[in-house]
């Protein structure tokens, strides 16, 4: 297998083809986080140009964002890495985040999501163990793991619950379980069940099982059962129809991670029922809408080979590593590929849910090889840090550190980032900030909600012959609106943060963040939010304007997709938009486009990409025209590797 991935890193070195302005890949530590209003979340942009090289030090790159703010949105490159701290929102919910990079033509988007409190956010490391030597399988399509035995029962396993069963399904998503001729164990009681659906992060459940003698319909709380006086819903224990994916990963051992990644252990990877590809140690990122070969390893794209293979080292669920070798990747929106060729070496670790981090190097055999560090500790079910360094291309430093504590009415936060270059045009950066802020409280009978708070800032930039100092310290309160109802299905959300400092360039205004959003169904297969920001804040460095409307649109009926987002300032010239969307014209044919716009004080990057596809079996080729660069392409997905 080692051999397979050199062989194959020097076959495709010499075939990535590619077309297009460059790339920009985007993440962000940690990737979820608490909507507190003052946790933060570090956005990095690493950016390419079409060649796979580092861009020039200085290529300024805009960071946008639907949800929360940005400390400073226009940030410059230093080796070809932008970073931008995102301040979190009070409200729960996913951030939409937009990078663009004008100089190189390209802009991408990632989703980070901000969850409501810390421990919906320790259980988001919580996996499912599932051993099955008989028959394991996983439809990405579904989203759903089906596991059968005779001999050898497949079992599951999840903290305290040990689930064996002749046939299960498992919901990746919701993590509900549904078995036939089961046994369920949760601790040192047990339960036979003919039927068995199970619930498992939330420990209950139903059975049709006999218990003391009395066979029925039984709702289960650990493994303890009521017999039901109501009824058996209709298709309480139906397995899905696992009949209508097109892919799936056959294994004899799976580990879940629901909101990160499935692990398999001897993988077989199939397109329909023709084995593509077999790997001793596999992991693929559940919810994928796409066949597993033409999403996650192979494909042709834009007149691009676009590779992500992986090889495991190791595979478990407190420690991964794996060599990974890509090339014409896609990180960007519209016909975007790059054509240099990457080779990364990347290992995860997790201790429960106290400890988890990551140390990846980067670019091995390329003169822009780094290397980066992310931590995260949690001491108690207070008490919680994230670390991170970075040494891209060995030319710059950065490092960053964040500390919380949730005391008795309050919680206190202390971060602190900085950075240097190491060559290349001088820069460095430093930047402290520290709140003790009181718990949200709600204000008497009305529907508010408010938090109040010191906080303490300091910064200090210098980017080549200039210098830029800010310290200031004062009063932070904030108001959050109880979700009101104005409408069948729809809702209204606002929030506001106000902060008065005092101290060395910190303004003598007091600052202002607020939002305004609606949220409706249009109809039962779509949905629309609207909303509008502002803000006025010495230490939110803006270049956006004070005034944002922002707004996404989701259709989803059958044969017709649609998606769109958009946001423009109404006091300075800077808009975003993407449009995506497909009519499959019939069972064969389908017909779509994306659309892509940014645009800054006359700046603009505009990209707008037709598509005709064709479905082959399990496959679809399609043929691409981009409107503005007047060229084709070609695209042919779930290719498999023989």
């Amino acid at each position: 297998m080692l051999l397979r991935f050199w062989t194959l890193a020097i076959c495709m070195s010499a075939s990535a083809l590619a077309f297009c302005a460059g790339s920009i890949k985007l993440t962000a530590h940690p990737a979820i986080s608490i909507a507190d209003g003052y946790s933060t979340v570090t956005i990095t942009a690493d950016v390419r140009t079409s060649s796979g090289q580092v861009p020039s030090d200085g290529t300024l790159v805009r960071f946008t964002t639907s949800a929360g703010t940005f400390r400073q949105q226009d940030v410059q490159t230093t080796s070809g890495t932008a970073r931008a701290v995102l301040v979190a929102p009070t409200i729960p919910g996913v951030a939409k985040v937009t990078a663009s990079a004008t100089g190189v033509g390209i802009i991408n988007s990632i989703d980070i999501e901000f969850v409501k409190d810390r421990a919906t956010l320790a259980s988001l490391n919580q996996y499912i163990e599932i051993d099955s030597p008989e028959y394991l399988a996983y439809f990405p399509e579904i989203d759903t793991l089906s596991a059968s035995g005779e001999t050898e029962l497949p079992k599951i396993r999840f903290k305290d619950i040990t689930i064996e069963a002749k046939d299960l399904q498992v919901n990746v998503s919701t993590m509900v379980v549904i078995a036939t001729d089961a046994n369920l164990r949760v601790g040192e009681k047990t339960l036979e069940c003919r039927r068995l659906r199970y619930l498992l992060n939330r420990r209950r459940g139903s059975a049709i099982a006999v218990i003391d003698g009395r066979a029925g319909y039984y709702v289960l709380t650990a493994a303890e059962g009521t017999l039901s006086d109501n009824g058996m819903p209709a298709n309480e224990y139906e397995f899905a129809d696992i009949g209508v994916a097109s892919s799936s990963v056959h294994a004899n051992r799976a580990v879940i991670f629901p909101h990160r990644e499935v692990q398999f252990h001897q993988a077989e990877l199939y397109v329909g029922d023709t084995k593509v590809l077999g790997m001793p140690l596999y992991a693929i990122r559940p919810h994928s809408d796409s066949g597993i070969i033409g999403d996650q390893i192979v494909s042709f794209q834009n007149d691009a080979l676009v590779l992500n293979y992986p090889y495991y080292v190791r595979l478990s669920p407190s420690f991964k590593s794996v060599l990974r070798l890509r090339s014409g990747q896609d990180y960007g929106r519209g016909a975007t590929a790059s054509s240099g060729l990457f080779m990364e070496w990347e290992n995860s670790y997790m201790k429960g849910d106290t400890m988890e981090g990551s140390f990846t190097l980067t670019g091995i055999g390329r003169d822009d090889m780094g290397i980066n560090w992310r931590h995260t500790q949690r001491f108690d079910d207070r008490t919680s840090a994230n670390a991170s360094i970075d040494f891209p291309g060995f030319r710059t430093l950065y490092g960053a550190l964040t500390l919380s504590r949730a005391f008795e009415g309050f919680n206190m936060a202390l971060s602190g980032t900085s950075s240097r270059s190491l060559r290349g045009t001088p820069y460095e950066t430093q930047r402290l900030d520290f709140s003790v802020t009181t718990n949200m409280q709600r204000l008497g009978d009305l529907p508010l909600s408010y938090t109040v708070g010191l906080t303490a800032n300091s910064s200090h930039v210098v980017y080549g012959p200039t210098t830029s100092d800010q310290e200031g310290a004062g009063l932070r309160t904030q108001f959050v609106l109880t979700p009101q109802p104005l409408w069948t299905g729809a809702n209204l959300t606002a929030s506001a943060t106000l902060s008065r400092l005092w101290g060395k360039n910190a303004g003598d205004d007091i600052g202002v963040i607020g939002t305004l959003g609606v949220a409706t169904p249009l109809g039962p297969n779509s949905s629309l939010r609207v909303s509008y920001d502002y803000t006025d804040d010495s230490f939110m460095s803006s270049f956006m304007g004070k005034h944002r409307v922002s707004g996404t649109y989701y259709l989803d009926a059958g044969n017709v997709s649609l998606s769109l987002f958009g946001g423009t300032s109404l006091d300075i010239d800077s808009t975003t938009a993407f449009v995506d969307g497909y009519w499959r014209i019939s069972s064969l044919w389908r017909v779509g486009g994306s659309f892509t716009l940014d645009e800054y004080l006359g700046i603009q990057y505009r990209d707008t990409t037709m598509f005709l596809g064709y479905r082959l079996g399990t496959r679809e080729i399609g043929v691409t025209y981009s409107l503005d660069r007047q060229k084709f392409g070609f695209q042919l997905l779930n290719v498999p590797i023989r």
